[in-house]
């Protein structure tokens, strides 16, 4: 059986593979050593651009940019990727490009092209038959999501990298739009009882 033909069999038999990982990583710079599976938790420091066709990783980050993000509910999806990435390494044996420590890599170990990710992104998100946006938005929807169920925007920020608060409450100010009702209830409330108690 020739290398591909072992790993999309394999990829089938752990019931994912690539288009999970797509869909779960999230960030497409992370680095196998960037994971701690057993702790929940992924590192981020670095950052990856195209320059002159070519794709280059860059230590770019702010301090505030390099941080360490919970993931634990992406532990299982990340084991069976790694999985996945054993399995290709082995398949193609002395073919295998893998030559550089990415996760995001083509099944015969090649890197992925910033550019390609985004193609592939761009394809995924036609085909689920939602509104496009681009593959940096999904950390503005992230970021909003977690606003809209509560979490503390000092989190938020600190999970986004801002400098600080100021930074992500300029980013998505946006977000209270027919998230103020309670807000408003509130003064209405107030304006209520005052007008209530005047003579």
């Amino acid at each position: 059986m020739a290398a591909g033909d072992r790993v999309r069999s394999v990829r089938r038999d752990l019931d994912g593979g690539r288009d999970h990982r797509y869909a779960s990583l999230g960030a497409r710079r992370v680095a196998r050593e960037d994971l701690d599976l057993d702790e929940g938790t992924l590192g981020v420091a670095a950052t990856r651009i195209v320059v002159d066709g070519r794709t280059i990783d860059s230590d770019g980050k702010t301090d505030s940019g390099v941080r360490t993000l919970s993931h634990p509910g992406t532990v299982e999806l990340l084991r069976r990727y790694l999985a996945v990435l054993d399995v290709e390494c082995e398949a193609f044996g002395s073919g295998y490009l893998g030559g550089h420590i990415k996760l995001m890599r083509y099944e015969d170990g090649g890197p992925v092209r910033a550019d390609s990710i985004t193609r592939r992104f761009n394809r995924l998100v036609d085909k689920a038959g939602v509104r496009r946006i681009r593959l940096h938005d999904v950390r503005h929807t992230d970021a909003t999501l977690l606003l809209d169920v509560g979490v503390a925007p000092k989190i938020v920020s600190d999970r986004m990298g801002h400098a600080n608060l100021s930074v992500m409450f300029q980013i998505y100010g946006h977000r209270s739009t027919g998230q103020d009702r309670e807000a408003a209830d509130l003064v209405g409330g107030l304006i209520h009882r005052q007008a209530n108690q005047s003579p």
